[in-house]
C-alpha cells in the first residue's frame, strides 16, 4: 500500500481541522497508508485543546493513521512562517529517512512551501491541494493590496508551488 504524508498549517483541532481535514483523510486512508503533518496552535483553553487532541489522536489511531504534531509560531508573522516552513521540511525529511513516502499532499500554501522544499530533499513527488488564489482572495477580501509587498511574495511562491508540484488538487461547484 502506498504511504502519502498530507501536510497542512492548520490545527487538526481548530474548526477546520474535524469538518474539512479529518473527514478527507480518513477517507484517503481506505486506499493509502496515510500519515498527517499538521501545526497545532492554542484553539480554546489549555484543558479543551488537551481533551481535543487526545480524542483527534485516538480517532486517527483508531482509523490506522499517523499523526505528526509540530508547534504553531504566529509572531513576527513571516520569520515564525518562515520557521514553521523549516521545521516542517526538517521532520517530513526526518520521518522519511525512517520509513519512506511515496507521496507528499499538501494542503494550501504554506503546507505546499514545505512539499517543495521536502521534495528536494528526498524526490519524493507531492500533490498541490490548491485552496484557491490565495493573493487574490485576500486583495478581495480587502487585507491586501494588489502589488504589495506580501501579494507579489504570495505570487512568487505560488508559481514556484505550480512549477514544482506534481499534480494540483482542485475546489469545484461539485
Amino acid at each position: 500500500m502506498k504511504r502519502v504524508l498530507f501536510i497542512s498549517y492548520n490545527s487538526l483541532i481548530e474548526p477546520l481541522g474535524p469538518t474539512q481535514i479529518l473527514p478527507y483523510i480518513r477517507a484517503l486512508a481506505g486506499t493509502f497508508q496515510m500519515s498527517v503533518l499538521s501545526f497545532e496552535k492554542p484553539v480554546r483553553n489549555d484543558e479543551e485543546d488537551a481533551r481535543d487532541i487526545a480524542a483527534t489522536s485516538l480517532q486517527l489511531q483508531a482509523a490506522g493513521i499517523e499523526w505528526i504534531r509540530l508547534t504553531y509560531h504566529k509572531r513576527p508573522s513571516l520569520p515564525a512562517t518562515l520557521f514553521d516552513i523549516a521545521c516542517g521540511v526538517l521532520r517530513v525529511w526526518r520521518e522519511h529517512r525512517k520509513k519512506p513516502f511515496d507521496l507528499l499532499h499538501a494542503r494550501a500554501y504554506v503546507a505546499s512551501a514545505i512539499a517543495c522544499g521536502a521534495k528536494r530533499w528526498t524526490g519524493v513527488p507531492f500533490l498541490f491541494d490548491q485552496r484557491g488564489l490565495q493573493a487574490e482572495e485576500y486583495v478581495d477580501a480587502g487585507l491586501w493590496k494588489s502589488g504589495s509587498l506580501p501579494f507579489r511574495l504570495t505570487k512568487r511562491v505560488e508559481q514556484w508551488i505550480l512549477r514544482e508540484t506534481d499534480g494540483i488538487v482542485t475546489l469545484t461547484e461539485a
